[in-house]
């Protein structure tokens, strides 16, 4: 005989729900027979009320029946209706009290003649209608019992339990006392219990004693243990067996059957059977319990054989995990340590990789300052492009493998956010216009100038997404749009995106984009060229700053790629706003929409009533029927150099313009650098417009073109072509560059300290290219040993070095300055690219940073910060 755990639960269930029905059985009995009982009273129904229920006894016996059964039902989890019924039970226990309290201390208030509506005699005549002290004093005690099982704590139910065993054996008493005719025992002053209610206050106790089957001793009888299956056989035999046996034994000496003597040995006889069947039906049940022990035992004895194999199994498994873990740990310190050699390698990398490579590109660059011929200089642009893409290609690594590791971080700090976009269209235009493709620059004039945010990051995303476009474009436009797109007074929300019109991409190709290594066409790769690594390093950057990118393509239609930041706003006022022009007119004469919407945005901004068409000859149409407005108003024109450098177009062009030139100055919108001559000036321009369109710039035409001043700015383009007016018409005419081999006279002395001879080449050629003249170190030591032989203006300290690197030299200077006061500039000039190097330059004591290639246009601005006095002096002596 087996039993699981399951199957005595669910047994278990299975009994508490029937001990639970049973006492809700019951107390729907005591309902209806209190309810009869009172009813049967109270009109009159029935021989003698002395048979039935007391009037006040019956109420009570239905309210508390009710609410045993509710207890039953509802298990009374809740806290209110605990209280309710306690308060319920109470009440009833306190009513009882009083009808008792009025049979032993006789006060006026009498419960019974309430109840009947008629004033019953004392309690010391007899009364049927008089609820019997003994009836009284158990429902007392039942109210408190069942205010005591609402309860949820053990120790309640319990002594309640205990409490209803009273009233359930006085009961017990009263119904064998009326079977032997001897009911006059259980009477107070003559006013007994009667049967009717000695049954029902059985049924009610028996109820109140089974209405918690799974809480104190109700769960002996209720549970499915041994001991209780034991009990619920023998209890009713135990309880009802004597009863029965003493009531016929009795029951046939009054009918004569036999005497008091066979009577008393009858019962005696009946007893005493009924005491051995029980102990037979124990016997029974003790019987089975040995034969489920004996199977459990075995059931024990192979679940623990079973239970020590697994340990010992798990024993084993533990011991793996124990060795495994220690791999584990010794593969995790091998990958830290390989980790930190890789950062260390990818370290010097970039410095061995870089040094060699910018110090190709710089001199490079020398050579470009010199009087080339034009092959020779076409053979040198070729070198500088190619180098200048390797250049790129090992900072995408090298910031891959940063972000991979996660050593990269970004850097919040002010900047402004309008030069940031305009210098990267100055720097991409010439590229662009290298290869005839348009390219324009929109920058929402709402925008504020200064934000909170990484601006390095920043520009190498905008200047990788920008670049994409103008390589995979053949013919169009680019466009870099910056707009808000919200905020709040702590940040603003801008959207940036670069538009082409370049290949496009399908979806699944869209889908593959930012992955790193991948481009949406692997034949792009063999066309195009790259490592795939922009995009992906862009999408990373992007997310990093808190900020989300993506794309919209068509396939052979164009790409738009957007990106959105949360930028926090400096809290100073623009520096570029200007008042508003309230009367002006401006007219935008622009081939492209793009570009015409554009200036158009910026004039509407500030002020101007903007009046766009496509062509001068619409411009001429417009003002041949003036209306009254017009006629009164100063006006501003803005117009497109493609009107004077197409031939179709030149006469026509230039004569409308000097008809118009009276009422209108010009503004001449070009794609070029270069410089404005006489016949140009004829014809009303009074300045120049670069696209793309740099604010500052903008602001200057707009004072240039009301007379406030006139710039001579330049018309030529990034291949050297110039400009040039003949007969009042503009065309394109190749330049030869030149640019001279002469070099600024010296007015100042620096220190170059750099292991590489061809890197301290380049910089002494860009540094005396600018009036200063340089000696040379090739280490740290050797650095020293010339601080304290001459007085230079400014060294410029390679960082990785033998002997004695950059960092180590700088502190040893800064020491020997403490003893003499002075402070010389120390500009790091290093081929390091990591995140972090700047800082690690600037915490060892130096002034400034510049990080390989160097340009001279870098240096300048770095002598103008730190030995201004060389570049006054140049400045002058060129006067």
């Amino acid at each position: 005989m087996q039993a699981t755990p399951d199957l005595l639960e669910s047994k278990s269930r299975k009994m508490f729900r029937v001990v639970g029905l049973q006492s809700i059985i019951l107390s729907v009995l005591v309902v209806v027979f209190g309810a009869f009982s009172y009813a049967g009273v109270a009109f009159g129904v029935g021989s003698d009320p002395v048979d039935n229920l007391a009037p006040t006894t019956g109420l009570f016996f239905v309210v508390l029946g009710l609410t045993t059964a509710f207890i039953t039902c509802f298990s009374v989890s809740d806290k209110t209706e605990q209280q309710i019924l306690a308060s319920v039970a109470s009440g009833i226990a306190l009513v009882a009290l009083l009808i008792l309290g009025k049979q032993v201390a006789d006060y006026s208030f009498d419960l019974d003649s309430i109840v009947w509506g008629q004033t019953l005699p004392p309690v010391t005549e007899f009364s049927p209608f008089r609820t019997s002290p003994t009836t009284a004093g158990c429902v007392a005690m039942l109210g408190i019992a069942l205010s005591l099982l609402t309860s949820d704590r053990d120790r309640s139910i319990r002594f309640g339990q205990l409490v209803l065993c009273l009233p359930l054996l006085i009961s017990i008493f009263v119904m064998l006392g009326f079977s032997f005719q001897a009911h006059l025992y259980v009477s107070v002053e003559q006013m007994p219990m009667t049967l009717p209610t000695a049954r029902v206050l059985f049924m009610m106790c028996l109820a109140a004693c089974l209405c918690r089957p799974d809480r104190g001793y109700a769960w002996l009888i209720a549970s499915d243990t041994a001991g209780s299956a034991m009990l619920r056989r023998l209890l009713p035999l135990s309880m009802f067996g004597p009863m029965a046996i003493s009531f016929l034994c009795v029951y046939g000496e009054h009918s004569g059957w036999y005497s008091a003597d066979v009577s008393c040995a009858l019962m005696s006889a009946a007893i005493s059977g009924l005491f051995s069947a029980s102990l037979l039906l124990s016997s029974s049940s003790v019987r089975q319990l040995d034969h489920l022990r004996a199977s459990l035992k075995d059931r024990v004895e192979q679940l623990t054989r079973d239970h020590q194999e697994q340990l010992r199994k798990l024993a084993e498994i533990n011991h793996d995990l124990e060795n495994l873990s220690e791999q584990t740990k010794r593969g995790r310190d091998q990958a830290l340590e390989a980790s930190s050699m890789k950062s260390e390698f990818v370290s010097k990398m970039s410095n061995e990789i870089r040094t060699p490579m910018i110090g190709v590109l710089g001199i490079v660059e020398a050579m470009l300052r010199l009087d080339l011929p034009k092959r020779i200089r076409e053979y040198v642009l070729v070198i500088r492009d190619a180098g200048r893409s390797f250049l790129l290609i090992i900072n995408d690594i090298l910031d891959f493998s940063s972000l991979e590791e996660g050593t990269l971080v970004i850097q919040n700090k002010p900047f402004d956010l309008v030069q940031l976009v305009e210098g990267v269209g100055e720097l991409l235009a010439p590229q662009a216009h290298k290869k005839g493709l348009l390219f324009l620059t929109y920058i929402d004039p709402a925008i504020p100038e200064s934000v909170v945010g990484d601006e390095v990051r920043l520009r190498q995303v905008l200047l990788n997404l920008a670049g994409n476009a103008i390589k995979f474009t053949e013919k169009g436009r680019v466009t870099i749009r910056v707009n808000v797109a919200g905020g709040s007074d702590r940040e603003v929300q801008m959207r940036f995106s670069v538009e082409d019109t370049g290949i496009g991409m399908t979806e699944d190709e869209r889908r593959r984009l930012f992955q790193p290594f991948v481009q949406a066409d692997g034949s792009i790769n063999r066309k195009y060229g790259g490592t795939g690594l922009g995009l992906s390093i862009s999408k990373k950057l992007v997310e990093m700053m808190g900020g989300e990118v993506d794309v919209h393509a068509v396939k052979d239609k164009g790409s738009t790629f957007w990106m959105i930041l949360n930028l926090a706003r400096v809290r100073k006022p623009d520096a570029l706003r200007t008042k508003p022009r309230h009367g002006t007119r401006a007219l935008v004469v622009v081939r492209d929409h793009h570009s015409r919407e554009f200036l158009a945005s910026y004039l509407d901004y500030f002020g101007f009533v903007v009046v766009a068409m496509n062509s001068l000859t619409a411009l001429e149409q417009h003002f041949a029927e003036p209306d009254e407005e017009d006629a009164g108003a100063s006006w501003i024109g803005f117009v497109d150099a493609h009107y004077l450098s197409n031939a179709e177009d030149r006469e026509d062009s230039a004569r409308i313009l000097r008809q118009m030139s009276s009422k209108i100055g010009f503004v001449l919108v070009t794609e070029y650098e270069g410089t404005m001559d006489n016949t140009i000036r004829k014809l009303g321009f009074k300045s120049t417009l670069r696209c793309p369109i740099r604010r500052s710039e903008f602001l200057a035409c707009l004072d240039s073109a009301t007379g406030r001043s006139a710039p001579s700015l330049g018309l030529t383009d990034s291949s050297g072509r110039q400009l040039e007016a003949t007969d009042g018409s503009m065309s394109l005419t190749g330049m030869h560059e030149s640019t001279g081999s002469s070099q600024t006279p010296a007015r100042g002395l620096g220190l170059v300290v750099d292991d590489n001879s061809i890197n301290r080449h380049v910089a002494v050629v860009l540094l005396e290219g600018l009036g200063i003249r340089c000696h040379t170190a090739s280490n740290g030591l050797q650095a020293i040993r010339e601080y304290n032989a001459r007085k230079y203006d400014v060294i410029f300290m390679d960082c990785q070095m033998p002997e004695m690197d950059g960092y180590q030299a700088t502190k040893q200077i800064r020491l020997l300055e403490k003893r003499t006061g002075a402070h010389i500039p120390i500009v790091a000039l290093t081929a390091h690219a990591l995140e972090g190097s700047r800082e690690a330059c600037l915490a060892a004591g130096m002034d400034d940073y510049i990080s390989k290639p160097v340009s001279a246009e870098a240096l300048k601005s770095v002598l103008a910060r730190w030995a201004p006095h060389t570049q006054d002096s140049s400045a002058e002596e060129g006067k």
